[in-house]
């Protein structure tokens, strides 16, 4: 189940809106869900509650579901009614329990409106003391049916309406002049007050008006399964006319059927009488009244436009034009030409100091050991030649072994005199022990009898294995690296300081790092000492000018021309949508400029249109606005007269042209500042 109010019918903006509550019934909803639904929305202040049910639903499907209604609706102080598909069982059972019904939504919305709008046009009749006519119920027979009188509705708890119980019971046990006696002296007629005829219905100001809204079908409705036969009452004159003050008796299914024989009594009672006379009078008075309330309208109709001076105030809407192009301005370096559609540009420069970083040489290289190198004398005393053949080994006090590079051919000694030759010896393993001083050997005998061995000077050369630090590139790198971020920064921002507020840059700024080393990669040292300068470089263009010149460009085109009596409306809208810059430092620029001209009306042509709908009805003079030059929309609010003419009197017409707001500034530049 859902609620809602009357938006979903007359619509957010209606004034009576919150009057209307609106409950949703399902197909699978129980009978006491509705019910508390229907005392919800009378807490809620509704004046109408209209129950929508759909053809097939487990709430009100029977005769008998609708019995209790009609009890409860007596307490309502809101109009209960049923939207329910036509010819179906809960249309045709509500139908006969005398609830207004609805064949849709979209039905009883129209009726909603025309009796708002009734309620809300002042009752000329009242002016004459006339009596306002009950609202009349919406049309609730079926297709093919004839649709009967309403019913006269009873004032719930009256004294005859309770008797008219009774009568019943009576007329069970007494024939029909007894019955007629007997309510004839229990219900006298009070004479001052005169009763209308039986066939008028008369409805009391304290009772609500759903119980008079739908006709009686004098067809039985259908009975759901399990229902108790239950019979409408039919309408007798007794349940038309009343004592004084014209209380109804009530017509329900609860109240049995009067029998024929208290009918036929209740007919030669005084009361039917009276009824007729009362009818007989108003069918005499009618016409009369009717005649009267149209003299009393062409009379007093020009003093009511006395008393209220009937005034117009019409709203109007200009016409406006948005006009909107794109323009290809160049910025130069040099000086620009305004009429070349050139704007000023300019080249940016900035440069750090050089800062130097000195860094550890990351490389680790070896160096391998070395063999000693030197030469041994071979001395022969002897009166034999002795060879020494290559390779031969000596080892000195030291246990350095030192071995010969080649053979020693000495020939024989002739004492004195020795025989000696010189011959290339080195280390035999590598290091700087092979280093050995002269004189290692000296005069060593070896080899043969008679020969000596010497080594007249030291052995050099030879090293031990060693390790030494070498530069890497990417020790070069890193330093160059952290120098550059340091660095960028400020020269950016030197950059950006050159920047004047009308100028923008073309693109982002072009900056670029110098850096060098006191060692290259590759060499051996333990550190490395890096320097780096930055430059930055940029070129900018005049913003402000080249909107100005497309605004003028803009204002002063002849192909953008708006036509006569269009006035500019705030400023143009500009945005650079493309800079390109070339290699000689011209940029070309595309602006897009936009603007609002809005239709301008001045006193003289206020007062013509004034004058041209003056006594012009509402929908005539709406047509003629329409159709003059810079009219875009129109409105016209009518007060006093009659509601839809406009006053002859042109000082009586107010004529108010809306301003129209100008268009927002565009989109942000092409660059940055």
């Amino acid at each position: 189940m859902r609620q809602s109010d009357g938006v979903d019918l007359l619509g957010a903006n209606h004034r009576r809106s919150a009057d209307i509550g609106l409950i949703y019934v399902a197909p699978n909803d129980d009978r006491q869900s509705v019910l508390a639904a229907i005392l919800t929305q009378e807490k809620l202040g509704r004046t109408h509650i209209a129950v929508v049910l759909p053809a097939r639903n487990s709430a009100f499907q029977r005769a008998v579901d609708f019995d209790g209604l009609k009890t409860m609706r007596r307490g309502l102080q809101a109009q209960l009614v049923f939207v329910a598909p036509a010819g179906s069982a809960p249309a045709e059972f509500a139908r006969q329990r005398r609830f207004p019904v609805y064949p849709s939504l979209e039905e009883y919305a129209q009726t909603l409106q025309e009796d708002f709008q009734d309620q809300d046009t002042p009752d000329i009749g009242r002016v004459f003391g006339g009596r306002q006519t009950p609202d009349r119920s919406p049309a609730s027979t079926s297709a093919g049916e004839t649709e009967e009188p309403q019913p006269p509705r009873a004032l719930p708890g009256s004294p005859l309406a309770e008797r008219a119980s009774d009568m019943q019971s009576e007329d069970q046990r007494t024939t029909g002049e007894s019955v007629a006696e007997e309510h004839a002296t229990e219900f006298p007629l009070a004479p001052p007050a005169p009763v209308p005829h039986t066939d008028e219905i008369i409805q009391p100001a304290n009772v609500p008006p759903q119980e008079d809204d739908a006709p009686t079908s004098a067809t039985p409705a259908p009975k759901g399964a399990g229902e108790n036969d239950v019979e409408t009452a039919a309408i007798h004159p007794l349940s038309q006319g009343g004592p004084a003050g014209s209380l109804l008796v009530p017509v329900a299914a609860s109240v049995p059927a009067i029998s024929p024989y208290a009918a036929h009594a209740i007919r030669g009672f005084p009361l039917a009488s009276a009824l007729r006379r009362s009818r007989r009078r108003w069918l005499i008075a009618l016409p009369i009244v009717l005649a009267l309330l149209v003299i009393g309208y062409f009379v007093y109709q020009p003093i009511v436009n006395l008393i209220f001076v009937p005034a117009a105030t019409i709203t109007i809407t200009p016409a406006s034009k948005d006009l909107s192009t794109t323009y290809t301005i160049t910025a130069v370096t040099g000086t620009p030409d305004p009429a070349q559609h050139q704007v000023q540009a300019r080249l940016l420069y900035a440069a750090s100091s050089a800062l130097p970083k000195t860094v550890n040489a990351s490389g680790a290289g070896h160096t391998p050991a070395t063999i000693a190198t030197g030469t041994l004398i071979f001395y022969n005393s002897s009166p034999s030649p002795v060879t020494i053949p290559a390779g031969t080994v000596f080892t000195d006090a030291s246990g350095v072994e030192i071995v010969t590079a080649r053979a020693a051919s000495l020939p024989a000694g002739n004492p004195p005199t020795v025989a000696q030759i010189t011959v290339p010896a080195h280390a035999v393993y590598a290091g700087a022990r092979g280093n050995i001083p002269a004189f290692a050997f000296n005069n060593v005998p070896c080899c043969a009898n008679g020969v000596f061995v010497q080594n007249g000077g030291a052995f050099s050369g030879g090293r031990d294995q060693q390790s030494y630090p070498y530069v890497e590139q990417s020790d070069i790198d890193e330093a160059a690296s952290a120098l550059e971020s340091s660095l960028m920064p400020g020269v950016q921002a030197a950059l950006q300081q050159q920047i004047q507020a009308n100028e923008y840059l073309v693109s982002s700024s072009h900056c670029l790092p110098e850096s060098s080393s006191d060692h290259a990669a590759g060499e051996q040292a333990s550190t490395v000492t890096v320097t780096v300068m930055v430059g930055c470089t940029g070129e900018v263009y005049d913003q402000r000018a080249a909107q100005a010149l497309a605004q003028e460009l803009l204002v002063t085109d002849p192909a953008q021309h708006p036509g006569n009596g269009y006035v500019l409306v705030g400023t143009i809208a500009t945005a650079v949508t493309q800079a390109t810059a070339d290699t000689k430092g011209s940029v070309s620029l595309l602006v897009h400029a936009e603007g609002r001209w809005v239709y301008q009306f001045n006193t003289a042509q206020r007062q013509a249109l004034v004058k041209l709908i003056a006594g012009k009805s509402q929908k005539v003079a709406k047509s003629l606005l329409l159709q003059q030059e810079g009219v875009e929309k129109t409105t016209i609010h009518l007060f006093g007269g009659n509601g839809s003419t406009l006053p002859t009197d042109q000082s009586q017409i107010t004529l108010a042209v809306l301003s129209v707001p100008g268009l927002q500034n565009a989109v942000s530049s092409i660059g940055s500042k």
